[in-house]
């Protein structure tokens, strides 16, 4: 809880949430109206439970796949997950990320990739390996490494949770300094589907 006399966002608060939003493309105006709902203890309709976004946008680059989902009130979220980079047995130059090993006619094995949910006001990334045999079912073979982040508050309790052999999932929890409608459980998750990694998220 704040203290009396205290506000949420501060300016501090408004400014990194206002750059955020500036990097997904949400115009001044509707920036404006967003840090004021925020101020009044109204949520986002980003962050509502079950709430279905209006636009839906994937784009696909060489090194990952990113998808910004846009809201009725003109909130965002974003997903990113990472795409195999094949370097026919050595690590592509410049490249750091969910390198393909040991690539042969039997699958492949993508190393350090990365999967993150970005809802502006906090976030949670985790990093995962996994390979594609075939003949056997794709699977998620190690994950860590867990992040986060979030604008004037606190996310604890990172723990993750294997669903099964394709699927694996990170829960924490968001503590705001003061009563905000948002749900207390944030999840993140990967599943590898018709071999490709895809990201999801539970609030």
């Amino acid at each position: 809880m704040i203290e009396a006399g205290q506000s949420w966002p501060t300016e501090t608060d408004v400014v990194e949430i206002r750059a955020e939003l500036s990097r997904f493309g949400v115009d001044p105006e509707v920036q404006v109206a967003l840090v004021e709902k925020l101020r009044v203890g109204e949520v986002w309709d980003s962050l509502k439970p079950g709430a279905s976004p209006i636009d839906e946008t994937t784009v696909t680059d060489t090194r990952r796949v990113t998808t910004l989902m846009r809201y009725a009130d003109g909130s965002v979220k974003a997903s990113t997950v990472s795409v195999p980079q094949s370097g026919g047995g050595v690590e592509p130059r410049g490249v750091s990320e969910c390198i393909v090993t040991n690539a042969t006619s039997y699958g492949y094995w993508a190393r350090d990739c990365h999967v993150a949910e970005h809802w502006v006001l906090f976030g949670l990334d985790f990093r995962f390996d996994w390979e594609s045999i075939r003949g056997s079912s794709p699977e998620i073979t190690n994950y860590g490494t867990a992040g986060q982040f979030c604008v004037g508050c606190t996310i604890g309790g990172l723990q993750f949770s294997r669903v099964n052999r394709a699927d694996v999932r990170l829960t924490g929890h968001p503590v705001f300094p003061m009563p905000i409608p948002v749900s207390d459980t944030l999840t993140i998750g990967v599943k590898i589907v018709n071999s490709a990694a895809q990201s999801y998220s539970l609030s």
